[in-house]
């Protein structure tokens, strides 16, 4: 399981909130993205650093960065472990 850096209550609290604003997940031909957009990085590296996982890198539009978790496990063991989603919905995301 991925590490993260959630423990405490602030930082669990800021990423769903931040996450409910700017999050989506994505599915394209049998696969499933979470992914943010933002025009700024510094928020999207401290979610990278708060998860321990996932990607940041620049966006297809100028001025836009984007983070991506694209992993299966960190999807399944991570992201949902975080968000409490119970096991047996899993199986239907992915």
């Amino acid at each position: 399981m991925p590490e993260h850096n959630l423990s405490r209550p602030i930082g669990l609290q800021w990423f769903i909130g931040f996450t409910e604003g700017d999050g989506s997940f994505i599915k394209s031909k049998n696969r499933l993205f979470f992914v943010l957009t933002q025009k700024e990085i510094t928020p999207l590296h401290y979610v990278r650093a708060l998860l321990g996982f996932g990607k940041v890198s620049t966006y297809n539009e100028v001025g836009r960065y984007i983070f991506l978790i694209n992993v299966k496990k960190d999807l399944i063991y991570g992201l949902m472990a975080l968000l409490k989603l119970p096991q047996k919905n899993l199986r239907y995301l992915l």
